[in-house]
Order: C-alpha cells, then sequence, then structure tokens
C-alpha cells in the first residue's frame, strides 16, 4: 500500500566509521544510502539536524521506512560507507 512508502527517514545516534566528514556543514549534503536490507544503493540528500540527529530526503520512494531498523550512509556515488543511524519514526519537515 502507499503507507509503506515514503521520501523522508529521520536518523537518531547517528555513527561515523571515521568521524563526521562534514562536521556542521552538512546541509542537504548528495550522499547514496541503504534502508534496512535493501541491496540497492539509493540516492539522496543527508541534513544535520543536531550533533546525533539527521534526515535523508530519498530521490526516490523508499519502501519499508521501519523505526528501529537502520539507514546506511555512502558517498554520492556509493563507494565509500560513512556510517548508519537508527531509523525513527518521527517526521520531520525541512
Amino acid at each position: 500500500t502507499e503507507k509503506q512508502y515514503g521520501n523522508t527517514l529521520h536518523l537518531d545516534e547517528m555513527h561515523f566509521i571515521s568521524g563526521n566528514p562534514w562536521g556542521e556543514e552538512c546541509n542537504k549534503t548528495p550522499i547514496t544510502f541503504k534502508n534496512r536490507h535493501a541491496p540497492e544503493f539509493q540516492p539522496g540528500t543527508l541534513t544535520r539536524l543536531n550533533d546525533k540527529e539527521y534526515v535523508i530526503e530519498s530521490q526516490n520512494r523508499v519502501q519499508g521506512i521501519a523505526p528501529g531498523q537502520f539507514a546506511v550512509i555512502y558517498d554520492a556515488k556509493g563507494h565509500l560507507c560513512y556510517g548508519s543511524g537508527i531509523i525513527t519514526g518521527q517526521n520531520v519537515i525541512l
């Protein structure tokens, strides 16, 4: 159903592998990401809300945005993994 799809993923408890590559300057930064166990990279943007909260805005509608699952963040080409965060059920309007 349509309720299974969305474009916004709110992430909490963000953890970076080698430190935050953008610092405080993360505002609609181009990325790719994987949602839960999906094998495909999805294009989108990443915006920092505070030290541990971020929002992904996906270019494509994503199925199964489930609180408690993880989203994994990669560079725009999908070559370098930056880290991951826990998906929350929070709705964020940027």
